[in-house]
């Protein structure tokens, strides 16, 4: 798309000329997260971004420092990992402060698809159709699926995700991009940054409806290829113990 370099060169020009807007505030949550939870203030992990290509993105803990022992797992609204400024953080988005710097680095881009955990990506690739096709642009802080679905707990509510994902794909254009910074900038006045936004467009209703129908019937084929992978294994394995016998 021709707009994709203007895109990037415009989230560079913004990130640079707001610094003395979100500096502050970063340098002020920093202090915060350090005095009430303590160290370490910065989380970083490896998220899948465009092409498929690893990056290693920022955030404010908001969990607790063993959140991860036991391996990743995707948030609930009550998760018990999460600490108490770390709710507050997480509802005005202020842990996302910190990837204005992967802005900077050419890993991020001001709005697009957000990116994944490796092994979530890994997992979503094995069960939802399509699902590289959010790779082939630059991820965002902030996207249309944030603003207008919220967190996803669970891989059905990935796939009703992905559906704003792809509207975003197919519609992609600097008018919607204002219109996702502006509900962003609502989300953080409102805290209402881990509930769901609103109903889905009569668009993004028929977008989603079909991604549902394409996991089904993927999940269906899958299944029957195990079936019958299966029942040849078990007549080799009959005939081979024929033969023995």
């Amino acid at each position: 798309l021709p707009f994709l370099p203007l895109k990037y060169a415009v989230d560079l020009v913004l990130v640079v000329l707001t610094i003395p807007l979100w500096m502050p505030l970063v340098a002020m949550t920093a202090v915060l997260v350090r005095v009430v939870d303590g160290s370490p203030v910065i989380f970083r992990q490896v998220r899948v971004g465009r092409r498929g290509e690893l990056v290693e993105l920022f955030k404010f803990r908001t969990m607790r420092a063993d959140a991860e022992a036991q391996g990743a797992r995707q948030a609930t609204d009550d998760d018990p990992r999460i600490t108490r400024l770390g709710r507050f953080l997480r509802s005005v988005r202020l842990d996302e402060l910190p990837q204005f710097f992967n802005v900077l680095r050419g890993e991020l881009s001001l709005i697009g698809p957000r990116p994944e955990q490796v092994s979530f990506v890994e997992k979503y690739r094995e069960a939802i159709p399509f699902y590289d096709q959010r790779h082939l642009v630059r991820p965002g802080i902030t996207g249309w699926a944030q603003v207008r679905h919220g967190y996803a707990a669970s891989e059905e509510e990935t796939i009703e995700k992905l559906s704003y994902d792809f509207y975003y794909l197919k519609h992609m254009s600097p008018l919607l991009d204002l219109e996702v910074l502006a509900r962003s900038v609502w989300t953080v006045a409102s805290a209402a940054g881990t509930t769901p936004r609103a109903r889905p467009s009569v668009e993004e209703a028929a977008a989603l409806e079909l991604e549902r129908a394409c996991a089904r019937t993927y999940a269906t084929s899958c299944s029957s290829r195990r079936r019958r992978e299966a029942r040849r294994l078990r007549a080799r394995r009959h005939v081979g113990l024929g033969q023995r016998t």
